[in-house]
């Protein structure tokens, strides 16, 4: 690798591709000269490397010519050509490096000092750009290293693809701050994800244009910014540099792309309903002055940022008011008058804690030695809406009276020994529930639940 001024590159030409450079392109033309003049331009051979994994410099690459593929662990992740749109990013820009470059054909790399970028961008002025200090850049190396670590163990990425994960570390654009520097601010459109690599933020709110108030202070690890890309909404609070720093960010795009759409489960508001009525609860995780403007009556308030903290909490809430259900079933069970109204009780208690459209319960006569589906009576039947009745399946009733254990069937045309039988009668069901009813290790009953949606 030659790493030397290219003589016979002009300066014209050059200046005009770092028009095209992001971030270069947001420098005035005074400062993208600075730039240019601290700048090389390097030849490298065919399969030499521009960079390997695992390296740390303070330089940013970008493509002028030819063919460059990064690999990360061995994998080819993608292929840069220059002059093509992806020439004008730079190449894997996180420290320590994620991947390695290394050319596919005869390349030539712009070598840009990233620290005098970053500052210039900043201060918005020519700045000196003397030897940065490589002391300090070996510190904020190692920081990188634990940040990134903690993100990638975090619940969120525990959920995102593999190949979501190589992406985006090639995707993330690390952006140096000053104390005192806003990073986003209350009320502006949402327009990055962020993780702190180095130094520490502390998050601001102002309600009712009052003076703003302190809510929390982040250090490297913490990640920031979500919540405007995943509800498409403004800012709800500032996050403001305590101390020199340095972040890494990810466009709402990519954003949106790599995390959200894997990631985020949605319903519509007609399923959400269903769900309220079902025993779900409404959570507003607006801020309470928001809440209090529009917010339903019979919703709990946990603003966004303090909902990981209120999980235990909301565990509890769950917890209990299923205990509840469960202790008010016991008593009403104990209060039944006879066998048809136990059986009652106890569908009821089902429908109200399933999905199930059509159930029954039936009882096997006293005395029966090998029971067969004939011999049940039915002591409770129960549908949802107008369907009729419908004769539950003697295939399942035996299957289950011979066997003695449940049969539980999420979808019975994935289940071999139910998508061949047509032995569902006019019960067109695609998950099923049949499970004995035991008193003393003694089968006595069987409970029958279908889903047809």
């Amino acid at each position: 690798m030659n790493q030397k001024p290219d003589p016979t590159e002009t300066a014209d030409p050059l200046l005009a591709r770092l028009g095209l450079l992001v971030p270069i392109n947001n420098l005035e033309p005074q400062q993208r000269e600075q730039v240019l003049a601290s700048a090389a331009t390097l030849d490298i051979r065919k399969k030499d490397f521009v960079f390997r994994q695992g390296d740390r410099d303070s330089f940013a690459f970008y493509v002028l010519e030819g063919e460059v593929e990064l690999y990360a662990d061995d994998q080819l992740i993608k292929r840069v050509v220059g002059g093509e749109a992806a020439s004008f990013q730079a190449l894997s820009q996180l420290q320590p490096r994620q991947m390695s470059a290394q050319a596919k054909t005869r390349v030539k790399v712009l070598k840009v000092d990233r620290g005098l970028v970053d500052r210039l961008l900043s201060v918005g002025t020519a700045v000196d750009s003397g030897v940065p200090a490589f002391e300090v850049k070996e510190i904020e190396a190692t920081d990188t290293g634990d940040w990134l670590t903690e993100m990638l163990q975090s619940e969120l990425f525990a959920h995102v693809p593999p190949s979501n994960i190589q992406r985006l570390l090639e995707t993330l654009e690390s952006v140096e701050y000053k104390a005192g520097d806003i990073v986003i601010e209350q009320n502006a459109p949402g327009d990055f994800y962020y993780a702190i690599q180095s130094g520490r933020c502390e998050v601001l709110r102002a309600a009712n244009n009052k003076r703003p108030i302190k809510l929390a202070e982040l250090g490297p690890g913490a990640r920031f910014g979500e919540e405007a890309l995943v509800s498409n909404s403004q800012r709800n609070a500032t996050v403001r540099m305590v101390t020199d720093g340095e972040l890494a960010r990810l466009t709402k795009a990519d954003f949106v792309e790599l995390i959200k759409t894997p990631v985020l489960n949605t319903v519509t508001l007609d399923e959400a309903r269903a769900l309220v009525a079902g025993g779900a609860r409404w959570l507003d995780v607006r801020f309470p002055e928001e809440c209090a403007v529009n917010g339903l009556a019979d919703s709990r308030n946990v603003p966004l940022s303090n909902l990981r903290m209120a999980l235990q909490d909301l565990d509890r809430d769950r917890t209990g008011g299923e205990l509840a259900k469960l202790y008010r079933l016991a008593l009403d069970m104990g209060a039944a008058s006879d066998e048809q109204a136990l059986a009652k009780i106890v569908l009821d208690g089902l429908f109200a804690g399933t999905s199930a459209d059509i159930g029954a319960i039936l009882f096997l006569p006293d005395g029966t030695d090998e029971p067969r589906p004939r011999d049940l009576t039915i002591m409770a039947y129960q549908a949802r809406g107008d369907l009729p009745y419908q004769r539950v399946s003697d295939h399942l009733s035996e299957a289950v009276l011979d066997s003695g254990e449940a049969i539980l069937a999420r979808d019975v045309s994935d289940d071999s020994r139910l998508a061949n039988r047509d032995n569902f009668g006019q019960i067109h069901a695609q998950s099923v529930i049949c499970a004995p009813v035991r008193q003393s290790g003694h089968v006595f009953g069987l409970v029958h639940l279908y889903s047809t949606k």
